[in-house]
């Protein structure tokens, strides 16, 4: 092989892995929200609304599609920051879950199961 041809062949390499960081950074962000350290988390979506629903149960409402999705019916660890609601900021001492109820809603429990 030529210098040229393992040129371009590295020139190859170093485009896909900026296109594979730039598609990586759209879906993780760092935040410092949820403690003293900086975490990887994933990315945010805006809550437009958040109601007690049928009793003890706590529905989160996006504004648009959330893009989350569930397995077999599991609830997932979610991460909520700025909603001005103490028992609703996720911190060390509260891990939130979720599971989803359609495209922009989402059941919110904590981490024991209970409803929030």
């Amino acid at each position: 092989m030529d210098s040229c041809h393992i040129a371009w062949q590295l020139h190859g390499y170093l485009v896909s892995l900026a296109i594979g960081c730039m598609l990586l950074s759209e879906n993780l962000q760092l935040s410092k929200s949820f403690g003293s350290r900086w975490q990887v988390v994933g990315r945010a979506v805006v809550v437009s609304n958040i109601s007690a629903e049928s009793g003890s149960r706590v529905v989160l409402t996006t504004w648009g599609r959330h893009g989350f999705r569930q397995r077999w019916r599991q609830s997932f660890p979610i991460m909520l920051a700025g909603t001005g609601c103490r028992s609703l900021d996720t911190s060390e001492a509260l891990a939130l879950r979720a599971r989803v109820l359609g495209y922009d809603r989402l059941e919110l429990s904590r981490e024991s199961g209970q409803a929030s």
